[in-house]
């Protein structure tokens, strides 16, 4: 459709002109980056296809949505990494107290025979 657009518009240098306000367009550039988008997707004018441009914008969304989940798996690995040392800690200190405590043990043993 936007093909015969520009033939029933009158020209000037090869371009439509006051199309915008018998079509109810917002602007002549409107009109121009249409009849533009129209010879680049079937390939008669170099740039970027309506296809094209597509699977760039779901990339996009795609690219972005896979950095938001690894930014997530980034803030659990750190949480789990915090939280298997913990234990590491706590089964340090359990190990000091239990030679402290066997050894007072020991002497109060010791003491009683």
């Amino acid at each position: 459709m936007i093909a015969e657009v520009p033939r029933r518009l009158p020209q000037q240098d090869g371009r439509p002109v006051g199309g915008d306000g018998k079509l109810d367009i917002g602007s002549r550039e409107t009109l121009r980056n249409w009849n533009k988008q129209n010879e680049v997707d079937p390939g008669q004018r170099p740039g970027t296809t309506s296809e094209e441009s597509a699977q760039l914008t779901a990339l996009k969304m795609e690219n972005a949505e896979l950095e938001r989940a690894n930014e997530i798996l980034k803030a659990a690995a750190s949480s789990f990494a915090s939280d298997l040392d913990r234990p590491h800690t706590l089964v340090t200190f359990i190990d000091e107290h239990r030679t402290a405590s066997a050894a007072s043990s020991r002497a109060k043993t010791q003491s009683l025979h």
